[in-house]
């Protein structure tokens, strides 16, 4: 067994019925449609007309429906249609039709094919489409064959079907026409997949002070780098008319509203997933009560509500864990016009020169190489000195509190000088643009400078 890649089924899987009429076996058509589907990621709607039914489904998806006689009794079993010899026989069948629906909305494109015999007779018969308002005339069958037609966009609708009719006027018990392997073969477009969200925050809040709500977010999409919303509620412990949730920074891709009512603050975009991102890291929570106690727990969603992901974190208000601390809430501010990367004789700046802020009374400009520890001060690093490549955090320290603000990171590196390795001179006699090339290497590096 192999697989057609024109899509049409080769004559070596079929097999006569009778005198005329072709059947694809179960297993044939089996392998067949795992073909198609591994090949071209597609779908199959069918009815081989295996079993005296009309809610037979063959294919890898099932039909919305069972087919439906119009005009008839809808027996399956007996009348002028029927399932004869596990085929769909029409006889004398005047105004009567069989129709059956599909759904094709995530259809990109769909194919359908079937096979058909005139057993007697010299009528015609009708195959529709529906176009989502009306049916549309695809073929008018007879003598033998098989069938295959492309559907339109407008025949591609959650409400798609396929009908059977006459097309002539003058049908009598000697006109017979059968058909079998009624087969829609359609692409689908992949489901989309929700966001993934990562949130990490336990923190202290102290009456007066604002806190993030996050101490670390991370948000990803298997085929989005975009999402519509995010939102952040106080889902537990909230306070209204005392608790709030401030959105600080500049985001001109989002609009943020505060719901006072539930607790909730809404960034809307569209925007970007680190957009988002760099949003959310910024939005602080505060109270305006004298004396707050209890814990917030802040729910953070991203995405529609059809297709999101959710995470928690929480803060702990507690007065007697909060001393006077002079530190503050902000990190030190980095001065962006100090370079952080250096050649081989360079001499690395001093730390303190790498933040232009004045430090709170009361508290010191103080680095350290352990993020994690930052009042040991065995891992402190004095800003006056020359500091080696490396990275350091940046803090102010209250010492009569033991406390500490929000760290400021940055990465001092050192990078091997250029070697000219040799020149390409030009010349001229008089007044000329000329073109003089070096080349070179780093050493201890593969790329040229």
């Amino acid at each position: 067994m192999y697989c057609d890649m024109t899509g049409n089924i080769p004559a070596n899987t079929k097999k006569s019925l009778g005198s005329n009429l072709f059947e694809i076996s179960g297993l044939v058509l089996l392998v067949w449609s795992l073909c198609i589907s591994g090949v071209r990621a597609q779908d199959t709607f069918l009815d081989t007309f295996s079993s005296e039914s009309y809610s037979n489904n063959d294919g890898t998806q099932d039909f919305s429906g069972n087919w439906t006689e119009s005009g008839e009794n809808n027996d399956p079993g007996g009348g002028r249609i029927e399932i004869r010899d596990d085929q769909l026989r029409f006889r004398n069948i005047d105004e009567r039709s069989i129709s059956r629906t599909l759904d094709l909305s995530r259809a990109t494109a769909a194919v359908l094919t079937l096979d058909y015999v005139q057993e007697d007779g010299d009528e015609l018969l009708l195959v529709e489409l529906f176009n989502g308002s009306s049916w549309n005339r695809v073929a008018s069958l007879e003598g033998e064959g098989t069938l295959s037609y492309t559907l339109t966009s407008a025949e591609r609708s959650a409400s798609s079907a396929i009908r059977f009719s006459s097309d002539s006027g003058n049908w009598s018990n000697g006109d017979e026409i059968f058909i079998d392997n009624v087969l829609f073969t359609a692409t689908l477009e992949p489901p989309n997949q929700p966001p993934v969200l990562t949130v990490a925050g336990d923190q202290l809040y102290c009456p007066g002070d604002t806190v993030p709500v996050v101490e670390s977010i991370s948000i990803t999409d298997p085929d989005d780098t975009t999402a519509p919303l995010v939102s952040i509620e106080i889902s537990t412990g909230y306070v209204p008319g005392e608790d709030v949730l401030t959105l600080n920074g500049s985001h001109p891709s989002l609009t943020d509203a505060w719901d006072v009512e539930n607790g909730i603050l809404s960034l809307t975009g569209p925007a970007l997933l680190t957009e988002f991102e760099d949003a959310v890291r910024e939005v602080v929570y505060s109270s305006s009560a004298t004396n707050p106690t209890g814990t917030r727990v802040f729910t953070i969603t991203v995405g529609d509500p059809g297709l999101s992901d959710s995470g928690n974190t929480v803060i702990t208000i507690d007065p007697d864990s909060c001393g006077p601390c002079e530190a503050g809430s902000s990190a030190p501010t980095l001065n962006p016009d100090v370079p952080v990367a250096f050649c081989t004789g360079d001499t690395l700046l001093p730390l303190d020169s790498y933040t232009d802020s004045t430090p709170p009374v009361g508290t010191v400009l103080t680095w350290s190489t352990n993020p994690d520890n930052l009042l040991d001060s065995g891992s402190w690093f004095p800003g006056v000195q020359i500091p080696s490549p490396g990275t350091y955090y940046g803090f102010f320290y209250d010492a009569v509190n033991t406390c500490a603000s929000p760290v400021l990171e940055i990465t001092l590196s050192r990078n091997e000088t250029p070697v000219i390795s040799a020149t390409t001179p030009a010349e001229s006699c008089g007044p000329a643009a000329l073109v003089l090339t070096a080349t070179g290497e780093i050493p201890n590096s593969s790329t040229a400078p």
